[in-house]
């Protein structure tokens, strides 16, 4: 993005004539857009075009934070891995789902009732020290913007890659969990 955005303004710069107007400080600002990211949470752009930078980041970071390093490798390719580039909505819905396969499968090893919501499962999972406070909060954080995602709320791109980088490592802790669990029952 940043490149074509220099590509683009570099070509307008070259050739005088088109000069330097609102389209070309538009330019200049997507190209800075992914470099501001860490500074920013989020920017809607004429169109419509909604881009979330830290909600995915800053709950992943809650989930793995404070928690020993994992016992087990990533997960192999979670699906919304594949899906990602297409539809990051689509992408962001299915961390959830998969987050929510291995919340239910940690309620049964540790004897929670598996029927509640996720909310009520993140809390009865937090008292019974399965998981710790930050992670629960991060927990409920992601499971949240999935279900806005699947609600329509726009989802740009740096979402879906988002869930790509930082995923893999809750997904990780909680299959950790799972390992943990199912060695002391």
């Amino acid at each position: 993005m940043t490149v074509g955005a220099l590509v683009v303004l570099l070509v307008r710069t070259l050739f005088p004539a088109l000069g330097i107007d609102a389209v070309s400080l538009g330019l200049l600002l997507l190209a800075l857009l992914p470099w501001l990211s860490p500074l920013i949470k989020s920017a809607k752009l004429p169109g419509g075009f909604e881009i979330e930078f830290q909600d995915v980041k800053d709950a992943a970071q809650k989930v793995t934070a404070n928690e020993p390093a994992p016992t087990v490798a990533p997960p192999a390719s979670p699906t919304y891995l594949d899906i990602a580039d297409q539809d990051p909505s689509l992408a962001l819905v299915a961390l959830r789902i998969e987050i929510e396969k291995r919340l239910r499968e940690l309620a049964e090893l540790a004897g929670v009732t598996r029927t509640r919501s996720l909310a009520v499962l993140t809390r009865d999972l937090q008292e019974r020290k399965v998981l710790n406070q930050e992670s629960a909060s991060g927990l409920r954080d992601l499971i949240g913007l999935g279900n806005q995602a699947a609600h329509g709320v726009p989802v740009g791109p740096e979402v879906a890659y988002s869930a790509v980088e930082f995923g893999p490592p809750v997904l990780q802790v909680l299959d950790s969990k799972i390992v943990q669990l199912r060695a002391t029952a």
